[in-house]
């Protein structure tokens, strides 16, 4: 459930809960003490760290019931209180506890992700809809509520009235995370022309935006999407790539081939193309993996119809060995480590 993990870009995995067959399980108590070992070692070697939640979509709107990590209906009994393994009463309604939610574990997390300043976490939805409406709010100033909104404090209903009239731009202080870069998880362009103006909402949410295109089943064109969604628009002569690709649009690109039994072809060319729109526009690259059915075509072009017999051989399983990228290919960057 955490280990220094096989994932190129972070440092651990790690996971609130689960999602075995079609259920969700949150992890063991012990399990959720460890990222803030991680945080108390990395703020004494200075140097941070990045965890990725690789098993949970933290903004999925899930309404089921939620087991504990030994199998129990999970139960809350008070949602501010931050304990969730007590066992049940044997009335539950006498005592006025419930099941546990969704928006408990995400408050959980928010709360963790809060007590943790030396990690940035890298969060990662297919679900960009849902951020700001699920988002929970930093701990109260004043009253010290983790996550929802106390009427009886003078800052809260504060925050509420701001909310409600400027919906979430305005309001990152009640709101916005330094530590969290969001990712919108992307394969090609169909997926992601239908979330990235969504995406491009949380801006005022956390510090970095990306779009995680892994498996890459197809060509994206980033340009044309960003430009659609831009404010203001100068006139066609002045467009620039960099006006929108750059900051405030996308800080990020995390692109990687499918891996496993049965992955689905990924062109080289089709990674070399957002490789170069990224290097034109200032955005971080991360090329993690070519995937386990790497292809070339014979054309080279982004817009062939026709996959061509030519496979791109690698050693490592996943094609996720940088050494043996194609030229232009190894580059890893990530917006924590350029500055």
């Amino acid at each position: 459930m955490s280990e220094n993990t096989k994932i190129e870009f972070a440092k651990h995995t790690w996971n609130p809960w689960q999602c075995p067959n079609g259920t969700r399980v949150m992890t063991a108590p012990a399990n959720w003490k460890k990222p803030l070992a991680w945080n108390r070692q990395a703020e004494k070697d200075g140097v941070r760290i990045r965890v990725f939640p690789s098993l949970c979509d933290p903004f999925e709107d899930w309404d089921g019931v939620i087991l504990d990590h030994k199998g129990s209906v999970g139960w809350r009994y008070d949602p501010n209180d931050g304990t969730i393994f007590k066992p049940p009463p044997l009335d539950p309604n006498l005592h006025g506890c419930r099941f546990l939610t969704m928006s408990d574990l995400r408050r959980d997390l928010f709360a963790l992700i809060d007590q943790t300043p030396w990690i940035d976490w890298m969060l990662f939805t297919k679900r960009p809809e849902n951020v700001a409406k699920m988002f929970p709010m930093r701990p109260c100033a004043d009253c010290g509520v983790v996550g929802v909104y106390n009427p009886d404090c003078s800052t809260c209903r504060e925050c509420r009235k701001d909310i409600s009239k400027n919906g979430v731009r305005g309001v990152g202080s009640y709101l916005y995370r330094w530590n969290v870069s969001l990712y919108y998880s992307a394969s090609n362009q169909e997926t992601l022309e239908a979330g990235i103006g969504e995406l491009l909402k949380c801006r005022d949410l956390v510090r970095w935006l990306g779009i995680s295109a892994e498996p890459l089943l197809g060509p994206i064109n980033f340009i044309r999407v960003l430009i659609e969604h831009k404010l203001s628009l100068p006139e066609p002569k002045t467009w620039r790539r960099e006006d929108f690709v750059s900051p405030p649009w996308l800080d990020s690109i995390i692109v990687g081939g499918e891996s496993g039994p049965g992955a689905r072809p990924c062109n080289i060319e089709w990674i070399r193309s957002i490789v170069e729109q990224c290097r034109d526009a200032g955005v971080a690259c991360f090329v993690k993996q070519l995937g386990a059915n790497a292809v070339q075509f014979d054309d080279g072009g982004i817009d062939g119809n026709e996959m061509a017999d030519c496979p791109y051989q690698t050693e490592h399983a996943k094609g996720g060995d940088i050494t043996e990228f194609p030229e232009g290919l190894k580059i890893r960057e990530l917006p924590h480590t350029r500055g």
